[in-house]
């Protein structure tokens, strides 16, 4: 009885330092973009970007993850409910990232970013392909594979860190303070592409084989976790301004 109870402790202790180490990861980086921006506001457009983070992943993820952590437990065929899954969140996300590229612009200039478009499109791009690797990295989880699990966040997280470094200690002109903001984007957007090429053989192993049923029950369950989450992230964001 004590071997599994140390194996799940481990395992735990691994997924939890992974995931604070990665929310961790913004204040790490604040002394760098607090030292090389010459005025803290255009430091604060980055700030601006990121606080969509949390709202389109949950959309975009849509709780599907807790959803295949519930249906594996219910399901003989846990390929089947992965598939399901993983092709539903391919699918949201590119019509999302595709129709953001189309009104690029539009977004822009409601957000008031109407002079970097690109901002967004870079944005939207991080967002998509995090959300699209959430899956496979839950599959990890629920394959025991914390090691794995745990080095892909590490990865990921390393070449973030060191691409905004060097990026912004030895090419970023402070005089063009969007400069800046492109690199730190573009750190960012290298760093998630990690995930998705560590993962490759989940990809690889993708068939175009969809059951609508399962899709469905899939998507019935995971809905009010997404309004729940939602919920969830307007309360946080209320108690911070308050």
């Amino acid at each position: 009885m004590a071997s599994p109870i140390k194996r799940l402790l481990g395992q735990t202790a691994i997924y939890g330092l992974s995931s604070i180490v990665g929310r961790l990861l913004n204040y790490l980086l604040v002394p760098l973009y607090t030292y090389v921006f010459a005025d803290p506001s255009d430091y604060g457009v980055v700030s601006e970007l990121y606080a969509w983070v949390a709202f389109l992943i949950v959309l975009l993820t849509f709780g599907m993850e807790t959803a295949f952590f519930r249906f594996i437990q219910e399901k003989e065929d846990r390929d089947s409910v992965f598939l399901n899954g993983f092709l539903t969140v391919i699918g949201v996300n590119v019509l999302f990232f595709l129709i953001t590229l189309i009104f690029n612009q539009d977004i822009a200039d409601l957000l008031l970013f109407s002079e970097h478009p690109e901002y967004i499109s870079l944005l939207c791009a991080i967002v998509c392909i995090d959300a699209i690797t959430g899956l496979p990295l839950a599959k990890l989880r629920a394959e025991n594979k914390a090691f794995t699990f745990a080095g892909i966040q590490f990865a990921s997280i390393a070449v973030n860190i060191g691409l905004n470094v060097f990026l912004l200690l030895t090419a970023f002109d402070p005089a063009r303070p969007e400069e800046g903001v492109l690199f730190i984007l573009f750190a960012n957007l290298f760093a998630s592409l990690i995930k998705p090429i560590l993962l490759y053989k989940h990809f690889l192993k993708l068939k175009l084989t969809f059951d609508f049923g399962l899709a469905k029950e899939m998507l019935v369950y995971a809905l009010p976790l997404v309004v729940a989450g939602f919920a969830g992230i307007i309360n946080d964001t209320m108690d911070r301004i308050l």
